[in-house]
């Protein structure tokens, strides 16, 4: 737009399936049409792995890990069903260098256009805050916030080129009601 706002990008944090979406599909019926690819951070088990096997169908995808050996059981269960392009993208999160070089790399995967992202990498180390090593604050930092962030932020420049696009963070109950020895 002509105040430089971008239109059409949307931040989602990921408390209530039903309203990120809702919120979604209203965006994406606004939207042109561009190859609609999403990136899902942590996409080896659970909710990421979860997520991208619904996704795989109707999107190409770019699928993070720590390991390219842990997306496997990932990449079998997208094989079985109807999908398109999916992409592989490793990086140990806790590594500052390795995020750099993920979203550098993100960049040139992306270069034909990122419809969204779900930042869904994230760990917990649980004990007491008065043993917790700072080696593990700083492990969980990194993890759970300094690369979502840093992903974030090159989505945006990304969105910004194409003027749309959605970001979904998704993060643990914890956050909100603490569970005990989770203070970090």
């Amino acid at each position: 737009t002509r105040s430089g706002r971008v239109t059409g990008v949307q931040t989602c944090v990921f408390r209530s399936p039903r309203i990120c979406i809702a919120e979604s599909s209203r965006l994406e019926n606004r939207m042109p049409e561009v190859p609609k690819t999403i990136l899902v951070t942590g996409a080896s088990r659970g909710l990421g792995r979860a997520i991208a096997e619904r996704l795989a169908p109707d999107y190409n995808l770019i699928l993070h890990a720590s390991s390219e050996a842990s997306l496997t059981d990932t990449l079998e269960a997208i094989q079985g069903k109807n999908h398109k392009n999916v992409q592989v993208l490793p990086a140990d999160f806790s590594s500052t260098e390795e995020q750099e070089a993920f979203c550098k790399s993100l960049k040139k995967l992306a270069s034909h256009g990122l419809w969204g992202v779900v930042n869904n990498a994230g760990i917990a180390l649980d004990k007491p805050l008065l043993y917790q090593p700072i080696s593990d604050i700083d492990l969980m930092l990194n993890v759970n916030l300094r690369a979502p962030i840093l992903i974030g932020k090159t989505a945006f420049r990304i969105f910004l080129k194409q003027q749309q696009g959605v970001i979904i963070n998704i993060g643990s109950i914890a956050g909100e009601i603490g569970n005990a020895y989770q203070s970090v």
